[in-house]
């Protein structure tokens, strides 16, 4: 259970430090998009476009995640492509949402939890990644015995004209908080999870009673006693900072499309 728990929390940090991230063209950024989006229950639907993700009615937090792929930040195929979360190659595409015409290998990797139909449905870590312009890959399953995810997001400030980008976590927020925000994914500093796992199998209560056995503190904090599949269960906590959604140099927020200033950008600028 431990060893599912630190797997699964190790992929999706170092998922989440790669979010964001771009390599330069001239003074700017390839990939300037939304690097994270989120859902405090499933996707309705894992491989729609990332801008028309929406949220189902069930299911633990799913998270997705956006960086411009290299075979530097990523496992390199066969073919020498970079690759998305199952390890397929990533063609070079142009995505609306690049804020340039730069054709990129686009890593979209969406998370989330579901059963696993091939190994007596327990509950399973699974990954949805983009090869290029399209979903080709079907969700792929990665860690067995995950049983939900709990996912806030770390939150700054509102942007203000001519002020410095916020850095500064003033809050964390649930997803559906962070959508109704001013400026909503593009606040986002910080990602916190916290996810269940459990054993791969029930266990004997050797003469204790079930509570005894199964009793755990969930991801609110509060001590589960109502358990009576004899499965053990804990949960495991980590926060991870975007590192590529703050600029290297602060620099003053523009409001004006015409002529904006990308705080991404990483320019040179005379305050």
């Amino acid at each position: 259970m431990n060893e599912d728990a630190t797997l699964a929390l190790e992929i999706l940090a170092q998922q989440i430090r790669l979010a964001g991230f771009s390599e330069l063209d001239g003074t700017s950024r390839k990939f300037s998009g939304i690097a994270v989006r989120g859902c405090d229950t499933a996707f309705q639907s894992s491989n729609a476009d990332f801008g028309s993700l929406t949220c189902g009615s069930t299911g633990s937090s799913a998270i997705a995640i956006q960086y411009e792929a290299t075979t530097r930040n990523t496992p390199k195929t066969s073919d020498d492509k970079p690759s998305n979360c199952s390890y397929s190659g990533i063609d070079t595409w142009n995505h609306d949402g690049l804020g340039t015409t730069a054709d990129i290998a686009l890593a979209d990797n969406r998370y989330f939890v579901q059963n696993d139909n091939t190994n007596s449905n327990a509950p399973t870590l699974y990954c949805q990644g983009r090869t290029g312009a399209t979903f080709e890959d079907s969700a792929t399953a990665l860690i067995p015995n995950i049983e939900s995810i709990q996912i806030k997001y770390g939150v700054t400030l509102e942007p203000e004209a001519d002020q410095i980008l916020p850095h500064q976590i003033t809050a964390y927020q649930t997803a559906s908080e962070v959508e109704a925000l001013t400026g909503n994914w593009s606040r986002v500093a910080a990602v916190q999870i916290c996810l269940t796992a459990r054993s791969s199998a029930p266990v004997s209560t050797g003469g204790d009673s079930k509570e005894n056995i199964s009793f755990y503190v969930d991801c609110d904090g509060n001590r589960k006693t109502d358990i009576s599949d004899r499965y053990l269960r804990r949960a495991y906590t980590t926060t991870v900072q975007l590192r590529n959604m703050r600029p290297g140099v602060p620099l003053s927020f523009q409001l004006d499309g015409t002529s904006a200033r990308n705080p991404w950008s990483y320019e040179e600028v005379s305050e």
